[in-house]
């Protein structure tokens, strides 16, 4: 799971890049990344916590996602119900359909199409292993879910389609090694940037395994691991356009090394 940090709030009208990662882990073998407006996943990740009530045995990755999908559609509602239904005195929604026949019909017909087309202003793309697998899941308005496992990756906010076009050009599926889907993800992200909105100054990158959730580290000139490797290969890639796609992943292999991983930040 790969993202920047880029922060938009429409409460606040700002947009900016927070030291905080747009990833959030909701067990021990699963994790969201967000985009949209930052100020809605608290209240729905809330929600979802507690409908779970996580318990040493971890929820399958699809349970989840559902979970999340209903607090998405719920909470989507209360919105609605708080920025279209009540200032025109209606409490909910379902006053709203019990009193609509005694409403003026095109005050009926456009308060349903205001419903109909309210956007929560919130994407999220949901990555988890159990023990039938990875899976990948995209929520979006108005609260439905989508299952990728087959296509094997995805991608959510402004830059969705530059990182989706990454993915294509090189074949990913979904038994590519995790050395190459790191720098794969990695590039799809840097591609991304050209996108309106998108975070040049962070790049985080979480792998997830059935027991737990590891950080790659961001690495420096001197200890050049991680995050800082990925950006050194991805720089040579530039400077070296014509290298076929198939020595190129022979090059990925040979520098990134399984012992990369092993000094990871375990969250579990």
């Amino acid at each position: 799971m790969v993202a920047d940090r880029m922060i938009t709030s429409e409460y606040l009208e700002i947009e900016f890049e927070h030291p905080k990662p747009k990833l959030m882990p909701v067990t021990q073998n699963c994790v969201v990344a967000i985009s949209g407006n930052a100020l809605l996943p608290t209240e729905v990740f809330d929600h979802v916590k507690q409908k779970l009530k996580i318990t040493k045995n971890e929820p399958q990755i699809s349970e989840i996602a559902s979970t999340i999908k209903d607090a998405y559609a719920e909470l989507r509602h209360k919105k609605i119900e708080d920025h279209i239904l009540k200032p025109m005195g209606i409490s909910s929604i379902e006053a709203f359909y019990k009193c609509q026949s005694f409403m003026n019909p095109e005050i009926v017909a456009k308060t349903f199409e205001e419903i109909k087309k309210y956007d929560y202003g919130l994407q999220l793309l949901i990555g988890g292993v159990d023990n039938t697998g990875a899976h990948i899941f995209a929520i979006d308005n108005p609260g439905v879910s989508f299952n990728l496992n087959d296509l094997g990756y995805d991608a959510i906010g402004s830059g969705e389609n530059h990182a989706i076009l990454t993915f294509i050009g090189a074949n990913y599926h979904s038994n590519t090694t995790l050395e190459v889907a790191l720098y794969l993800a990695y590039k799809a992200k840097k591609i991304s940037e050209k996108a309106p909105g998108i975070g040049v100054k962070y790049t985080d990158i979480w792998v997830i395994e059935n027991d737990a959730i590891y950080e790659i580290p961001q690495g420096d000139e001197k200890n050049v691991t991680g995050i800082k490797k990925l950006e050194m290969m991805y720089n040579t890639e530039l400077k070296q356009t014509d290298v076929p796609l198939e020595q190129l992943i022979e090059i990925i292999k040979a520098k990134i090394k399984r012992t990369d991983l092993d000094i990871l930040r375990g969250y579990a």
